[in-house]
């Protein structure tokens, strides 16, 4: 399985601010997002508007976790850096490159995912 993370300009900074503020202060932020919760649930046709948390987390993988109708995406240190410098090179180019973005891990999925991106213009 594949995750697509797709962002205009609006939300790739948003993105970028909210990652930063994880790495430097190791805490968390909260962003508003369009999220398909079949990535988690498996169940087709959920998609909703939800704050989804980026939470830093000390070791181990990254992963989403759904708990009590929450989704926190727990990120581990180096997958933080490498988002940043991935959506800092977005900015510059006005395009994902590599479109592979981080891999994740799922609830109920044992193996890591790609997250891909796209940066969408908003015309």
């Amino acid at each position: 399985m594949s995750i697509h993370i797709k962002v205009d300009i609006e939300g790739l900074y948003e993105l970028h601010n909210a990652f930063k503020k994880v790495y430097t202060y190791k805490s968390f932020d909260d962003i508003t997002v369009i999220f398909d919760r079949a990535i988690i649930n498996f169940i087709k046709g959920n998609i909703v508007e939800i704050n989804l948390r980026l939470q830093y987390k000390e070791g181990g993988d990254s992963e989403f976790i759904l708990q009590d109708n929450h989704i926190t995406w727990y990120l581990e240190d180096e997958d933080v850096d490498s988002a940043i410098s991935q959506l800092e090179n977005c900015i510059k180019l006005g395009y994902f490159y590599p479109a592979e973005f981080i891999r994740t891990k799922v609830q109920k999925n044992r193996k890591l995912d790609y997250i891909y991106c796209e940066l969408h213009n908003s015309e």
